[in-house]
């Protein structure tokens, strides 16, 4: 499946996403299937993040895992929403995502969508979700892409 914006990212790939929503009869996206992103380097996936604004203790390791992110990929966005970064993910616009803290209500329906779309989503440390507890959360397009993130995270296996 072709992610809506042609694979592209930048200002292109909003443009094509704006005249794509154009075009569309109402509702006619939810008539087409999304699938993750078929990109399997790590160095060339876009990650997907959210700062933790709430849990400011969580900064000092957060801004690290950042730092490690940036420098191995092919960069990282903070859409603002971790329900949108999911379907994101979900959609083939991101490889991956991770946050520190989330709650419930902010990966429910996101957890869904990526996992009838094909991705994985669980605890950081890699551990199964338990969407009615607050957590940090780990998503990927692959299990190589889960792996990979994990490791430069630094996150410790369960």
């Amino acid at each position: 499946m072709t992610p809506p914006h042609g694979g592209r990212r930048g200002p292109r790939a909003a443009e094509d996403a704006a005249e794509a929503a154009r075009d569309a009869a109402p509702g006619a996206a939810r008539s087409r299937s999304i699938a993750v992103s078929p990109l399997r380097d790590f160095r060339k996936s876009l990650i997907g993040t959210g700062f933790p604004f709430k849990k400011l203790d969580h900064l000092p390791e957060y801004l690290g895992q950042l730092d490690r992110v940036l420098r191995a990929t092919s960069g990282t966005r903070r859409g603002g929403s971790a329900a949108l970064d999911l379907c994101y993910l979900a959609e083939g616009v991101f490889e991956g995502f991770w946050e520190l803290w989330l709650s419930p209500w902010d990966i429910a329906a996101g957890a869904a969508i990526i996992l009838e779309a094909g991705g994985i989503i669980t605890r950081l440390d890699g551990s199964r979700l338990d969407i009615e507890t607050p957590g940090g959360i780990l998503a990927g397009c692959s299990p190589d892409v889960m792996r990979k993130l994990a490791e430069v995270l630094e996150v410790p296996d369960s």
